[in-house]
């Protein structure tokens, strides 16, 4: 200053009071000029700031404790002028939309909502200036990327130092809102799932007696008699009515199933003359098999059929030619099923995927795919894509379908895989299962005369396979319940072969029915018979290792076989 380099100056210093207690003073230092231009001396004005300073510095840490929770808080905040105008933003919304804070200032919000919300946001704007309350809204907002992200918002308007503003608060429900509906379609499916069982177990009694006594009588007609000809147009209507079960029975996870270990790949190559045959030569099918895809273990006939109705979905989808790429690989990261399905497995996976250049489908037929009976065939049976949906489930999958108009279709199916020492492990007790049962069949020592226990609560149904045995020349004893059959073991105890039984009965399963039985007949051979299981001898369908089993409604011949089978009999 006295060198004329300063003309006035502050600062701010420390300075220690008489009472030792620190203060902070800001001092204005003035040049005090009495000649013309000499500098004579320097005034020196102090202001104690000590409380100032503390209530500034209180001040900002507020404003950044603020700022730091509005800007680590999980939830998007939006503050607008009165036209709509993004003023600010925080960090939360860069996050989810992928935006950076200084793009979205002085932008409409309505520019970022999807096209047929963007009215709506005006009535919100507008409602707000003229009501004084909290309006709850959903919206969808896109990201930079374009994605829908769905948003809840707590709008309203708030009054601050710069005037009215408009506040809009909100919670990205997105995953949540996916993971409710698809709970929704899987309690939906579940439901339906058990009413078709239900109505496949009833109508599987009666194709069962249908079929049985049809069988039963055609031994006694002539086969050029018209009669003749008409039980035979019944047990061929039967049969597809049984088909018809068998598929519910795959959508409600009740089917019977006999896992075994599988190369995809190999069921597919085997499977591809007659896929080319189904689809015509104006389809072009592509085969595109990962040559290292892991194992899986699932019932062979099962992931045929889903092969099959996928593969017979496309060529319909195609009347005019297309191609069909049928795809397999191992799944390196759960990240891709979750973004699938929204769930994250624990296990590894391999992926089917069969693709179409067909038609393709709309969004409000893609949400009724797997219901069964539901078809856009002018001649289908609707339970193709149920009964897909079904052993996908029932083998611990998932399945997924991309499709929109004109754009073709892609289901994809993903299924659990082994790895290597489980395939080992499941492998040596194959080989010992098959070793026990030769040896059980060169020990046992059958008689001539067989007398069957036959054990069944539907009466039609027990008088239709009693005339099938009888017919084979089998003696027959036959019960209507459990308790019924006790007795009669007890009184035929020495006679009894074979206990041909129903899984599910009042009062006791077919099972347990067994485990009594054996108590008195020790050497008692069982055969059960269903078409609905409920777990009883089987888990989750998966039929128990070593248990004998045939599916209602079945043939004579099937009958047979099949006791032959359980009595090792040539």
């Amino acid at each position: 200053i006295f060198q004329g380099e300063l003309s006035q100056t502050t600062l701010e210093t420390e300075v220690i009071s008489k009472s030792k207690n620190k203060k902070l003073i800001s001092w204005s230092i003035t040049p005090l000029i009495l000649g013309e231009k000499e500098i004579e001396a320097v005034v020196l004005v102090g202001v104690d700031i000590t409380e100032r300073r503390k209530a500034e510095m209180n001040l900002i840490r507020e404003r950044d404790f603020i700022s730091t929770i509005l800007h680590t808080v999980d939830v998007l905040i939006f503050s607008l002028n009165h036209e709509g105008k993004i003023i600010r933003a925080n960090k939360t919304v860069e996050k989810v939309l992928g935006y950076k804070l200084n793009e979205l200032e002085g932008k409409y919000i309505g520019e970022l909502l999807d096209k047929e919300e963007r009215d709506d946001i005006k009535k919100i704007l507008s409602e707000l200036k003229s009501k004084r309350e909290i309006l709850v809204h959903e919206n969808h907002i896109l990201t930079r990327k374009g994605e829908k992200k769905l948003i809840v918002f707590h709008s309203n308007a708030v009054k601050s130092k710069s005037g009215e503003i408009i506040l809009f608060t909100g919670h990205d429900v997105t995953e949540r809102r996916k993971t409710e509906n698809r709970l929704r379609e899987m309690q939906r499916l579940e439901a339906v799932g058990k009413l078709a069982g239900g109505v496949a177990h009833d109508f599987n009694n009666i194709l069962t007696a249908i079929i049985s006594s049809v069988e039963a009588i055609l031994p006694t007609v002539s086969s050029n008699k018209p009669l003749y000809r008409n039980l035979k147009e019944i047990k061929t209507v039967a049969e597809r009515g049984a088909s018809l079960t068998r598929q519910l029975l795959a959508f409600s996870r009740k089917q019977i199933t006999r896992p075994e270990i599988l190369n995809l790949n190999t069921v597919i190559k085997e499977m591809t003359k007659m896929l080319k045959r189904i689809i015509g030569e104006n389809i072009e099918l592509t085969l595109n098999l990962d040559r290292n895809l892991r194992w899986i273990k699932a019932d062979r006939s099962q992931i045929e059929e889903v092969i099959m109705n996928l593969v017979v979905n496309a060529r319909d989808a195609m009347p005019r030619g297309g191609k069909l790429i049928i795809q397999t690989r191992n799944i390196i990261s759960t990240q891709e099923i979750y973004n699938f399905i929204g769930e994250k497995p624990h296990k590894k996976y391999i992926l089917l995927s069969i693709t179409d250049t067909g038609i393709g489908m709309t969004k409000e037929i893609i949400s009724h795919i797997y219901e069964p009976f539901f078809t856009t065939k002018r001649k289908g049976t609707g339970l193709g894509l149920s009964t897909v949906y079904g052993i996908v489930k029932q083998n611990k999958g998932y399945i997924a379908v991309k499709s929109a108009p004109t754009q073709g279709t892609t289901f994809y199916i993903f299924l659990p895989a082994l790895s290597k020492k489980e395939r080992e492990k499941i492998k040596k007790k194959e080989i010992s299962h098959k070793i026990e049962t030769y040896k059980k069949a060169k020990a046992i020592h059958l008689r001539k005369e067989i007398t069957i226990l036959l054990v069944e609560d539907e009466a039609p149904v027990r008088r239709a396979i009693k005339k099938i045995l009888q017919l084979y020349k089998f003696n027959v004893l036959e019960a209507k319940n459990p308790n019924e059959a006790i007795k009669i073991a007890q009184k035929y105890k020495h006679t009894i072969t074979l206990l041909l039984t129903d899984v599910i009965m009042p009062g006791m399963s077919g099972s347990d029915l067994f485990n009594r039985l054996v108590h008195i007949i020790p050497n008692l051979k069982v055969l059960y018979m269903s078409g609905y299981t409920d777990n009883v001898i089987a888990h989750d369908g998966i039929l128990k290792e070593g248990i004998p089993f045939i599916n209602k409604p079945f043939t004579s011949e099937e009958l047979l076989s099949k006791i032959k089978e359980v009595l090792q009999e040539e």
